[in-house]
Formats: structure tokens, C-alpha cells, sequence
């Protein structure tokens, strides 16, 4: 009798049922011919492409996923070179109300596409507990499960592009904070899941690169939250104070705003003590009232 083995393995089991499969452009042997690509071993397949491709293909990824085929391709991209002159600094704050606060005053509220069609997500679970495991309606109620968390998965990745090409866009230097995301989702992993908290950050780092501009982030303990932008008084804030009056100079200002400022003022220091930037022109000094000869 042949039973799985009890004792400690070295892979994992998920890994056995794995629809996905990896092919190396060897000699030119993955082509892209009359809307069909060529795959070894496979054959000609009819393929939509979203994009025209940059340069040679490199690696071909086939996965199954939510219900649909689809095809990675990776090719060599060439980066600009990177910028003389850096004009604009922003610092990004990234919370649970609002998904980005720049300290130039962008915002954007968080979509929460999960709470969107969690009406539907909840009625196709529980007309799943009804079935009988195993059965056809079983199997089809958990595909169509598995097809409606694709399209929020969908909804995702296409809301964190745009937002990281419109910040690229806008900016020079981008600073954001080093988020503990795997931490964060200990606690609450579905809201940091539907904020795309750690999507924005990958997304804008390597979109920065390409344009020859500066992604940097300050450190994971940098204190940035609770921080008065005009004169740098630390407070202590819950998470219910969205807005605060500054105890040294009486100023009302948005807590995210003022994260977002202080992220900014941290990330220039950084750059700056690191030689990586420097001013081109000093900051203007105020001229003392007594006149000296």
C-alpha cells in the first residue's frame, strides 16, 4: 500500500498542480506569425496581443489562470538615460482611506473593488456550501468563484498602472515609505490586499527606471505620520484623527498631507547626504534686519 510519505518533504505539494509551463527562445523557435504564436512541443496557438512587442523575445510563461489561458512574454527593454536635471520631488503616503496622498497635493481615493462585488462573492459562497462537494454544480459554481476573484484581481492591477504611470508621468523623484506589507496583511490582509499598497510601490519603481528618472524609499522606521509640515513638531495621533491642530505653531493641516511632506523632506535628505542629488541652486537665506558694515 503506497501512502504519502509523513516525514518532512522538501517541496511543496501545490507545486504538483501547477498549470503553467516555461519556454526558452532557442534559435528562434517562438514566433509571433498571422495572430498565432508558435510554441515548441505545441504548436501554433491564435493569441491577442495587448501590445506590439519591444524586441526579440527572450522566455515565453503559459499559465492557467481564473478560467483563461494566458501567455508572459519577456524581451530586453533599453532605459533612457537618466536625467541631468531633476525638477519636481514628491513624497507619497500610502493609507487605508486614501490609497496615494503626494505632498504636492494629489489624491486618490482607494476604488475598494473587493467591497464592490462582495455582494455577489457572498451569495456564489453560499450557494456553493449548498452543493454537494464534488458534484458538476459544484465544480461550476467554484468556477465561476474563481472567474469573479479574477476580475478583481484584474480591476487591481489595472487601477495600480495607471496610478504609477500618472505619478511617473508628473515627477522627477519619487519618495515613498518601505512598507512591512506582509506584516500589515497579518492584521487586516484583505484591506491592504484592496488598497494595492505594495503593487503601486513595484509598479512605480521599475516605470521610474525606465524613464530615466529617481525612485527612492525612506527607511521602514522613519517616523513620517504625525509630523507638523511647516514646523516638524512630532505628535502622537490614533488612527481615527485624520486631521490635527499642531501644538507649537496652532496650524490645522490633514495628517496624510502632512505625512506626505515629511516623507518628501526625509527622502531629499537622504539623497542628498548619499551624493546621489545635489541643489543646484541654495535655498534663499532671510536677510537680517540689523544692517552690518
Amino acid at each position: 500500500l503506497q501512502r504519502f510519505p509523513k516525514h518532512k518533504i522538501s517541496y511543496k505539494k501545490k507545486k504538483l498542480h501547477n498549470d503553467s509551463f516555461r519556454a526558452v527562445n532557442n534559435s528562434n523557435c517562438i514566433r509571433i506569425e498571422n495572430g498565432a504564436i508558435s510554441i515548441p512541443k505545441v504548436g501554433k496557438i491564435p493569441i491577442i496581443l495587448h501590445r506590439k512587442l519591444a524586441s526579440k523575445i527572450k522566455t515565453v510563461t503559459i499559465q492557467y489562470h481564473h478560467g483563461k489561458w494566458g501567455c508572459s512574454i519577456t524581451q530586453e527593454v533599453e532605459c533612457k538615460t537618466a536625467k541631468q536635471v531633476l525638477k519636481t520631488i514628491t513624497g507619497f503616503d500610502i493609507n487605508s482611506k486614501q490609497t496615494v496622498v503626494g505632498s504636492d497635493g494629489f489624491v486618490v481615493d482607494n476604488p475598494k473593488f473587493l467591497k464592490q462585488s462582495k455582494t455577489k462573492l457572498n451569495q456564489l459562497q453560499r450557494q456553493l456550501a449548498r452543493r454537494t462537494k464534488g458534484s458538476n454544480r459544484w465544480q461550476k459554481t467554484k468556477q465561476r468563484i474563481n472567474k469573479l476573484h479574477g476580475k478583481i484581481s484584474r480591476q487591481r492591477l489595472d487601477f495600480a498602472h495607471k496610478i504609477s504611470r500618472q505619478i511617473t508621468n508628473e515627477n522627477d523623484i519619487l519618495v515613498f515609505e518601505d512598507l512591512n506589507v506582509k506584516g500589515m496583511q497579518k492584521f487586516n490582509g484583505s484591506m491592504v490586499a484592496d488598497n494595492v499598497m505594495g503593487l503601486i510601490t513595484q509598479l512605480s519603481k521599475y516605470k521610474t527606471e525606465l524613464e530615466g528618472k529617481l525612485y527612492h524609499e525612506i527607511g521602514r522606521f522613519e517616523k513620517s505620520t504625525g509630523i507638523c509640515a511647516e514646523c516638524g513638531q512630532h505628535h502622537v495621533l490614533t488612527l481615527n484623527d485624520r486631521y490635527f491642530t499642531c501644538t507649537a505653531c496652532e496650524t490645522n493641516q490633514n495628517r496624510d498631507l502632512s505625512a506626505a511632506k515629511s516623507i518628501a523632506k526625509t527622502g531629499e535628505l537622504d539623497l542628498i547626504a548619499a551624493g546621489i542629488v545635489a541643489r543646484v541652486t541654495p535655498t534663499s537665506q532671510q536677510k537680517s534686519a540689523i544692517k552690518t558694515k
